[in-house]
């Protein structure tokens, strides 16, 4: 089960903007690797800004360490796996906010080839 990484003070009114709440998650994963989870959840009030941008750098962080986990190698454990299935779900998740100007995918060429070996699989199709 991912732990969290940071999630929003209900109580917390400082900074506040109008926005939906990212709410990131990593565990370990294969040798060091890093399983990346990200919830968003609609809300109907203000979110604290700086919670937005802590969480948006705990993403590049996680980004990182997948990047540097890809190098070299098409899938997390050099083969498709359950760790390559496991990321997938977030996929369309990162994809909004690569949209949106929140994250950029260009900075990780390992991850973005990586994601799109995996949508291309007639599976993840099915699945989406």
């Amino acid at each position: 089960m991912p732990r969290p990484i940071y999630t929003l003070p209900a109580s917390d009114e400082s900074a506040m903007n109008p926005c939906e709440r990212i709410v990131c998650a990593q565990t370990p994963s294969i040798q060091d690797g890093a399983y990346l989870s990200i919830g968003v959840t609609r809300c109907m009030g203000p979110v604290p800004q700086r919670g937005v941008c802590a969480a948006l750098e705990k993403l590049e962080v996680a980004l990182r360490k997948l990047e540097e986990r890809l190098e070299g190698r098409d899938y997390l454990a050099d083969e498709l796996s359950l760790a390559d299935i496991a990321h997938a779900g977030n996929f369309v998740r990162l994809r909004e906010l690569e949209e949106r100007g929140d994250t950029s995918l260009v900075e990780y060429p390992n991850v973005a080839a990586w994601m799109e070996r995996l949508e291309a699989r007639e599976s993840y199709k099915a699945a989406i």
